[in-house]
């Protein structure tokens, strides 16, 4: 069970909480400590009310109905009987804490304190006191606090009072609890919750900017790994680490920008050079007079600027730079099946008859086409599974191939790697495709995985995310 929060905001709530009512127990503490005396005092002066009507009831009613006031007059905390003997004895109302409280009965009664008030403060409830009828009995780690909160603020547990109210008989009183009465009431709660909300409204409009600062950062860092050419630049502001972060963020979304601007122009540029003296081959080759000579001439400059053609698409980024439209992804694959000459038994669809998915049409037939071009060259065969799942559209592309030892799987992947050792298009290809349906699937925010197929071929699984990071311009 995980206790630490996750969220920022979570965690910054949760300490703010936590210090505030962790200061407000050590200023409880505080002020019981040094307040404890006009406390005890309060809660005496109390007691000695209480005692002090109740015998003047006792005083105005008969003797036989003394028992059954007593009885009602009890409650728990304030227990009360008419015993024959005190339930304090003289010897132990000498204790100067119990002074005041002597005191105030003597005031309030008008009774001479030697002779008819007797008071002692017990840290423990004794044994006769086990079967007062009040079933309250104390526990060795009540006890243990009692102790130790006598002697820190001059609280005891039990305050027992004895009254003579006749000559034979006493009026015998059991305070018990702490006064924590006298600090923990209605009134404080309700201030330590209005303190606690505030706080955390405070704490919450403190935190919402750079939080969301922090946010935009991090979506902005997800759209460029998924969309370089359309991922808007973030706005500095906020707290100066946060600024700097965001200003740094920029510089190095413009240079990778400029990068991969770079290096388009580079190829292209490279290209159009080629291009050229490729046009002159072309030319040369159609006057050749061997026929055979010049269809073997021609075929090697159309597979020389295939090859262009292949290294331009997988440098140029362009899945980055076609517009995202919204389209009917299962029309889309179901057409490219067709056109590849993929069998319906070879196509089956899971699930969505029809999936609305924000993409570069263009870009993902093309990966796609790779895909199956791939499976039907290597496999003979290809067998392609649409599925909707939660959050991600699953294409799976099965051949009946050898497929690809896993060690190798990772490989494929790099521009012009190919299984086949021989450089003939016809048998291995340039070996960019699987190169170029990578970059348009990273470019979507997805991701291709290679496996083994049920059969034993190669299976190429491709996960598209349903709802593209938010880069201020750029859907996936």
């Amino acid at each position: 069970m995980r206790v630490w929060p996750k969220s920022l905001r979570t965690r910054t709530a949760l300490v703010v909480c936590t210090t505030l009512l962790v200061s407000h127990l050590a200023g409880l503490v505080i002020y019981f400590a040094y307040n404890a005396t006009s406390l005890t005092h309060a809660r005496e002066q109390r007691t000695a009310e209480q005692i002090a009507i109740i015998a003047r009831i006792l005083e105005r009613i008969p003797a036989e109905r003394h028992d059954e006031i007593i009885r009602q007059l009890s409650r728990k905390g304030f227990r009360l009987s008419i015993d024959a003997e005190p339930r304090v004895k003289p010897d132990e109302s000498r204790d100067t804490d119990t002074e005041p409280l002597r005191n105030l009965l003597n005031i309030e009664l008008d009774t001479p304190i030697e002779e008819a008030v007797l008071a002692d403060y017990r840290d423990l409830i004794g044994e006769d006191d086990a079967g007062s009828g009040d079933g309250e009995t104390a526990s060795a780690d009540r006890q243990i606090l009692a102790n130790r909160v006598g002697k820190f603020g001059r609280f005891r547990e039990n305050l027992y009072v004895s009254l003579k109210i006749d000559a034979t008989r006493w009026l015998n009183a059991r305070v018990s609890g702490y006064p924590f009465g006298e600090l923990i009431n209605l009134g404080l709660l309700s201030s330590l919750a209005v303190m606690v909300v505030a706080a955390l409204g405070l704490a919450a409009w403190v935190m919402d900017r750079p939080l969301a600062a922090l946010s935009a950062l991090t979506r902005g860092a997800e759209a460029l790994g998924v969309d370089i050419a359309h991922t808007k630049p973030l706005r500095e502001k906020g707290p100066t680490e946060l600024r700097r972060a965001s200003e740094a963020f920029n510089r190095m979304q413009r240079r990778i920008q400029a990068l991969v601007e770079e290096r388009t122009r580079m190829v292209a540029a490279i290209s159009h050079d080629l291009r050229t003296p490729l046009a002159r081959i072309r030319l040369r080759a159609e006057f050749a007079d061997d026929k055979a000579e010049r269809e073997k001439m021609l075929r090697d400059v159309a597979e020389m600027e295939s090859m262009i053609d292949d290294t331009l698409k997988a440098t140029s980024d362009a899945a980055a730079s076609d517009e995202r439209i919204d389209v009917d992804f299962v029309s889309l694959i179901t057409g490219l099946t067709i056109d590849l000459g993929v069998e319906p038994p070879g196509f089956h669809l899971r699930g969505e008859r029809e999936i609305r998915y924000r993409c570069a049409p263009g870009s993902i037939r093309r990966a796609f086409m790779n895909l199956i071009n791939n499976a039907l060259l290597y496999g003979g065969t290809a067998h392609v599974n649409v599925a909707l799942n939660p959050g991600e559209i699953q294409v799976d592309v099965e051949d009946d191939g050898p497929g690809i030892p896993p060690a190798e799987r990772a490989k494929v992947f790099l521009p012009f790697y190919r299984l086949e050792p021989s450089r003939s298009r016809h048998t291995g290809g340039a070996g960019l495709g699987l190169t170029i349906a990578q970059s348009i699937v990273r470019a979507h925010g997805g991701q291709i995985i290679l496996g083994e197929a049920s059969g034993g071929g190669l299976l190429a699984r491709v996960v598209l995310p349903t709802s593209p990071p938010d880069n201020g311009g750029a859907h996936a």
